[in-house]
């Protein structure tokens, strides 16, 4: 009895070292006390315990833990739960069980979050679905979307494809739909392992039974194949998000002119441009692309009015832009409006490449 008004001045102590920032400080006053066996309670591990979580600093509240521990003190749920999730998150799944066992015997139960951490952890560790969905049944946690998501998410950050289709399963099972984020994560990791097959399964059904889909569910596929130089399933995928009334991003409106160019797909190019417009202020790369196929196949007019409206858009043309004008005009013998577009180059500091000198004096 003694003993407690120095006690409460310590908590004080560790108290104001954790909200000044001063954790070594904190950390030295609570290893000094029980070094000379002071008098400890809960709360001066506590203190250091809730800050390091609210900090992540999970090795630490680990640490802290594990001395409380040995104090003998009785510890309420909240440090349990800080502990589990600190073990959690440094992948130490004998930690984790060590604890919720611990807790078992104290009479106390794990909250949803430390719960969901420790399935995280499984999933992350690699360990079957079956022995994830196990454990959430026996911590008696009531099936929820966001927690089948998140393990999904994690499954197939490790490519383990297998036991997120498992827990997918499980959900139906459980009389829970997936949602557009759980296809989301399956696509990304199909397309992510060559699964192409699989990814277009998967879409074709959300897309049939007119399920909620985003502009990354298209933009996954039109991304891959256009990384595989796969042009025609490019531009399917991207007439099947337009025709959803996707708004996809620059970068997938870009893979998809640049897939029409490929396939010689005037009216395509031009369809996708225009809904590119709609939403979203063209690039530089998107006229850049449309210049070079217009100059390739002998279409100057187009190109010239392609090279205007990158102007109007408040682009500055770079070198490249300039080239391929330039080396369009050589192609088309039209001298005044190749000496015309060089030196509005050179004034714009852009220095005309060897190719295209020597077939400016091969004219």
């Amino acid at each position: 009895r003694e003993s407690l008004p120095d006690a409460a001045k310590q908590r004080q102590s560790l108290a104001a070292y954790c909200k000044a920032g001063k954790l070594k400080q904190a950390a030295r006053l609570l290893t000094e006390m029980i070094a000379t066996d002071q008098l400890l309670l809960p709360d001066h591990f506590a203190v250091l315990i809730l800050h390091c979580h609210k900090q992540r600093l999970w090795a630490q509240v680990r640490h802290w833990m594990d001395r409380a521990l040995e104090s003998q003190a009785a510890l309420p749920a909240t440090l349990f739960n800080c502990a589990v999730t600190a073990c959690c998150k440094l992948e130490d799944l004998e930690g984790a069980h060590r604890l919720i066992t611990r807790m078992n015997d104290c009479a106390l139960k794990p909250d949803r979050d430390a719960c969901t951490h420790l399935l995280i952890c499984q999933a992350v560790k690699g360990l079957p679905y079956q022995d994830v969905v196990q454990t959430m049944d026996a911590q008696g946690l009531a099936p929820e979307i966001t927690t089948y998501n998140a393990l999904v998410k994690n499954y197939c950050r490790k490519g383990n494809l297998r036991n997120a289709e498992g827990l997918v399963a499980d959900m139906r099972e459980k009389g829970l739909r997936p949602d557009a984020t759980t296809q989301k994560h399956l696509l990304k990791s199909y397309c992510a392992n060559g699964e192409m097959d699989r990814a277009e399964k998967l879409l074709q059904q959300a897309f049939a039974a007119r399920q909620e889909l985003l502009p990354v569910h298209f933009g996954f596929l039109v991304g891959e194949y256009h990384k595989q130089g796969l042009w025609a399933k490019v531009r399917e995928w991207m007439d099947m998000a337009l025709e959803s009334k996707q708004v996809m991003e620059v970068m997938d409106f870009n893979a998809a002119i640049h897939a029409c160019c490929k396939l010689d797909d005037v009216e395509g190019a031009r369809r996708i441009l225009s809904s590119m417009e709609a939403h979203h202020v063209p690039t530089l790369y998107t006229y850049t692309i449309l210049l070079q196929f217009y100059a390739s196949n002998g279409l100057l007019r187009e190109g010239e009015t392609m090279f205007h409206n990158l102007r109007e858009f408040g682009l500055k043309p770079d070198a490249a832009a300039y080239h391929i004008m330039c080396q369009a005009y050589v192609t088309a013998g039209d001298v005044r409006q190749l000496v015309e577009m060089m030196d509005e180059m050179q004034q714009q500091g852009h220095v005309p490449r060897r190719p295209l000198v020597n077939s400016v004096l091969k004219m």
